[in-house]
């Protein structure tokens, strides 16, 4: 039996059929993720390698041009560009669509994993990164503070705030830079490095290998076994000072201590960030694959609301990117133009027609074709963004095109004569192949 037989001869069943389908496109509708742009992997990867005080004709030399050396042996690649910058370079490979990132960016780490001791030892460990939109910032705050360093004010919100964030559902992560870091400052007396008969690399070397953790086996008692370790790793500036750089003529040690200072200092600034004038550091949110950037959006605003009266310092956040809301226009404005397109196609089907009956008719199947569409949209884990919602619109003109040719060659046998029921079964067969023809190729050229 056709399916046009059985919707005449069948109508309370098809009837709940349709009431059926809607409702599980419109819970399909509550679960769809709302974003900018499709979650999916471009075939890009980047590798980044910084070397803070370097010019770029030597990273290009020590770091791009090895790089590239080392990179060019990964199968799969189908172009390298390199850019090379004062303290930092940037090694961007282009692979074949489809290839598997995952795969390909192992494949790359694995390669400089095994060639990175050949790199100069001041330069730090390239970092390999995959160009997708779903790992940019769905929202970012800069934030200030008024009575604290942005060196701690870093470690404040990331203690008392990225931490909150992070539990989240649908937060991936939460970053908190700062243009101004602290370190460990060693300072070295020259007069008395050299009336000791000791070198600044005696120094540096006495310092790397003490600051360590290294495994000392294990030992059995009692029938137990346990696991021994040297803890090495400094946890005060005293255990800085008291590190042995070496032994004098006499015999006796010479300290770290003996040589200059140890303190805590702050690291040379090479960025600055202003609110407003005011100094601040930066916090940005990122979501999960697949979740809905709005609600998340929504979710860190609400969570912020509550934590900062309770900040100490006078802490205040500034909102400096929010996604969501370019998503709401843009999603918004698509929404707008597929309603206003349904609404003129319907009124130039009636001016036409000049009956009501089959306007009404396609302006039903209008929104039911898109509540189907949003359960296809979950069960193949789309989301709603700029190319669905695109997509969606496109689908509306088709459905509308071809509803007009069923609905005219209907009203075409209405007119010969025929009863309702006859001409809906007889024009809907008679065009139904060619439609679905026409519509299956459309569907197989996108």
């Amino acid at each position: 039996m056709k399916i046009v037989d059985f919707s005449l001869k069948k109508r309370v069943t098809m009837s709940m059929v349709v009431l059926v389908i809607v409702i599980l496109g419109m819970i399909s509708f509550t679960k769809l993720g709302l974003d900018m742009l499709p979650d999916m992997d471009y075939p890009y990867i980047t590798v980044i390698t910084t070397y803070s005080g370097v010019s770029s004709e030597d990273i290009e030399q020590n770091i791009t041009r090895p790089v590239e050396q080392w990179i060019s042996t990964v199968s799969g690649i189908k172009d390298l560009k390199s850019i090379s910058l004062e303290g930092q370079s940037v090694v961007m490979v282009e692979f074949e669509w489809g290839t598997n990132l995952d795969f390909a960016a192992q494949d790359i780490r694995d390669t400089i994993g095994m060639y990175s001791q050949f790199l100069p030892s001041g330069a730090d460990e390239p970092f390999v990164m995959k160009f997708n939109f779903s790992q940019m910032p769905i929202i970012a705050y800069g934030i200030t503070g008024g009575n604290m360093s942005l060196s701690k004010l870093r470690d404040y919100i990331d203690n008392e705030v990225a931490t909150r964030l992070e539990r989240i559902e649908g937060v991936a992560s939460t970053a908190v830079f700062s243009p101004e870091m602290n370190e460990v400052l060693v300072s070295i007396d020259k007069g008395k490095l050299e009336s000791r008969g000791l070198n600044i690399g005696q120094v540096e070397g006495a310092i790397q290998a003490s600051n360590i953790n290294l495994p000392a086996g294990y030992m059995t008692e009692n029938h137990k076994e346990f696991l021994l370790r040297s803890m090495g790793e400094f946890k005060t500036f005293s255990e800085i000072g008291d590190i042995l750089v070496g032994m004098s003529r006499s015999g006796a040690p010479i300290f770290l201590k003996d040589l200059g200072t140890v303190k805590e200092a702050a690291k040379e600034a090479r960025l600055k960030l202003r609110l407003n004038g005011t100094k601040g550091i930066m916090m940005m949110v990122t979501k999960s694959s697949g979740a809905n950037s709005v609600l998340v959006a929504r979710q860190v605003k609400k969570v912020l609301a509550e934590v900062e009266p309770t900040l100490k310092g006078g802490v205040k956040f500034h909102v400096w990117l929010d996604m969501s809301r370019i998503i709401e226009m843009m999603s918004g404005k698509a929404t707008k133009n597929i309603i206003i397109g349904g609404l003129l196609a319907m009124l130039l089907i009636f001016l036409f027609l000049r009956n009501l009956k089959p306007t009404i008719a396609i302006g039903i199947t209008i929104p039911l074709s898109i509540v189907v569409a949003f359960i296809a949209f979950y069960i193949m884990g789309y989301t709603l963004n700029l190319i669905t919602l695109g997509g969606l619109a496109l689908g509306v003109g088709m459905l509308v095109d071809n509803a007009v040719v069923v609905i005219e060659n209907i009203f075409r046998h209405l007119q010969e004569g025929m009863s309702p029921t006859e001409a809906a079964r007889t024009g809907t067969s008679e065009v139904g192949l060619a439609i679905t023809g026409s519509t299956l190729t459309t569907v197989a050229v996108f």
